[in-house]
């Protein structure tokens, strides 16, 4: 009988564990005395500090930049509003009754903080009034047959805005109208000329400063109560559109720009030589 195989229960003998890399070694080791551990709470306290100093970097490069920009374009919105032509505020006069022209003094006193220029519409250079910049008050009389001196200024508007297509022609520009006739049979023409010439204004992108005015020459009591009314009127208006100017200055460009109705008091006054005064004493072409 043979003897039975002692070894038949015996597993086989495992094969030699692979030998380890020198930076798993150092893994083991270091997960053993908890340094990962320490490692990673490390990074957490110090990343956040870094990106933070990252963010503050940046974040003041970009202001820094906005900044740059922004100042640029303030300077030349300063530079743009030097080179414009200097606001005026003229009060134009047309018709033969020589209490138009007195009259046209007489508001020019009245108004002389805003030193207003005084032309003969009917004189002017009317090519000037493309670049007008400012306030206009025109003084229009009716003569006795019911004909107005203006009716070549109303042409030229009605020209300007329906063969020239120039519909924005007069858009720096606020006028107010007073109307003067003679007799009461010329009343309604006097309304009818009134309103046709501020329709041809606005027309044209002009803008009414204030309600218009229609006065009896003859009755000198009644057109000196208007003509007193109508410039407290004119002045309230006048100061009322400076005031809303003034808050809007800086915001317009952008936009909106009504600040040209505002004086320039950094104005150089070599540059004023050639204003309006000289531009509308030309003969109309």
């Amino acid at each position: 009988m043979l003897p039975p195989d002692r070894n038949i229960f015996k597993s086989e003998p495992k094969p030699p564990a692979p030998e380890l890399s020198a930076l798993e070694k150092l893994v083991r080791r270091l997960e053993k005395d908890d340094i990962l551990l320490y490692v990673t709470a490390f990074f957490g306290v110090f990343m956040p500090a870094l990106v933070y100093l990252i963010y503050r970097q940046v974040h003041s490069s970009y202001y820094s930049y906005s900044e740059r920009q922004r100042k640029e374009k303030s300077a030349k919105k300063i530079k743009k509003k030097k080179a414009a032509p200097p606001n005026a505020f003229t009060i134009f006069y047309c018709g033969t009754m020589p209490k138009m022209k007195q009259l046209a003094y007489d508001f020019a006193e009245k108004l002389e903080f805003l030193d207003p220029l005084v032309v003969n519409l009917q004189e002017a250079n009317l090519a000037a009034f493309a670049s007008y910049r400012g306030i206009a008050i025109f003084l229009i009389d009716i003569a006795a047959n019911s004909t107005s001196e203006c009716q070549f200024f109303i042409d030229w508007l009605m020209q300007v805005r329906f063969e020239l297509k120039q519909r924005q022609l007069l858009k720096w520009m606020r006028f107010s109208i007073f109307n003067a006739f003679e007799h009461d049979t010329d009343q309604e023409f006097a309304q009818k000329t009134l309103n046709t010439l501020n329709k041809s204004l606005c027309g044209i992108g002009a803008l009414p400063l204030c309600e218009m005015k229609l006065a009896k020459a003859q009755d000198s009591k009644e057109m000196e109560m208007h003509s007193i009314a109508w410039i407290d009127e004119l002045c309230n208006a006048i100061k009322s559109s400076e005031s809303c100017l003034g808050q809007n200055s800086e915001s317009s460009a952008s936009d909106s720009d009504m600040s040209q109705f505002s004086r320039l008091d950094d104005y150089d006054e070599s540059e004023m030589e050639d204003s309006y005064e000289e531009t509308f004493s030309k003969k109309r072409i």
